[in-house]
């Protein structure tokens, strides 16, 4: 009895094996260290559920966020190097043309035929907007200056197409004015809630008719080529009016991606 007391007084107990660090595997760390890894180990994850963690989370989510909201001076750059590339690949187009690696009598028949189908695109591309203001009964996303722009440089196109006898020029505009006259007669039910069609089927129909013969019969080529160009200029800034509105809302629902492309 007193000899097992002896030895087990004589006995030291064994201290649990310290882990090594696999940078430094020649250190040892010492007791304490090991406690307080463990209890890192232990109440850290309760610390983290607690809310301890949840703000650093949160912060960081935040960060984030804001990290993706993009910056005027972005917005502008972005802009800038798309403007950029687009006029640069219509150059690099027509210099590959001019130099011989694209057969240029190709590159016309191409153009011939893909330009008025692009334009038929163009045309019939806010029909999906027009219908849900009119299911919806209200007009306030309609680009109604554009579709009055576009209105007036087909009148235009078509006095051209009679004045040139061009008869591919004349159909693509009819069929535009045609789309145009259905997009402001829809624009028309949606904001005036189907009152004063008499005053609208008037107005239209006295400004598109003037308009055909004045300038049909009337106005000089040169005339008629210099109104087609600014009334071009005006269709294409005129999808500008809700720009601030776009930016303020980050909303882009106000622009139509297939027209603007076809535009383009």
């Amino acid at each position: 009895m007193t000899s097992e007391t002896g030895a087990s007084a004589g006995t030291k107990p064994k201290s649990p094996k310290s882990p090594k660090s696999p940078f430094f595997p020649s250190w040892t760390p010492s007791r304490a260290a090991v406690q307080g890894w463990d209890w890192a180990a232990r109440w850290w994850p309760s610390i983290l559920s607690a809310g301890g963690g949840g703000g650093a989370e949160k912060s960081a989510t935040l960060t984030a966020a804001d990290l993706k909201v993009p910056t005027p001076l972005a917005d502008v750059a972005l802009t800038l190097c798309t403007m950029c590339l687009g006029v640069g690949s219509i150059y690099y187009v027509s210099y590959l043309a001019n130099i011989g690696i694209l057969d240029r009598e190709v590159l016309k028949l191409s153009l011939s035929l893909a330009c008025p189908l692009i334009t038929i695109v163009s045309y019939v591309a806010p029909t999906p907007m027009v219908i849900e203001a009119v299911l919806r009964m209200n007009a306030q996303r309609l680009p109604t200056l554009v579709f009055q722009s576009q209105a007036a440089c087909n009148v235009l196109g078509i006095a051209y197409a009679i004045q040139v006898t061009n008869a591919a020029v004349l159909m693509t505009n009819m069929f535009g004015l045609a789309c145009q006259i259905l997009f402001l007669a829809g624009d028309h039910h949606a904001t005036a809630s189907s009152a004063h069609w008499l005053w609208f089927c008037f107005k239209v129909s006295v400004c598109l008719n003037v308009g055909i013969y004045v300038f049909a019969c009337q106005a000089p080529t040169q005339l008629l080529g210099q109104c087609i160009s600014v009334f071009n200029i005006i269709l294409y800034s005129a999808p500008f009016a809700n720009l601030g509105s776009i930016l303020r809302t980050r909303n882009g629902s106000y622009f139509n991606s297939v027209t603007t492309c076809c535009l383009d």
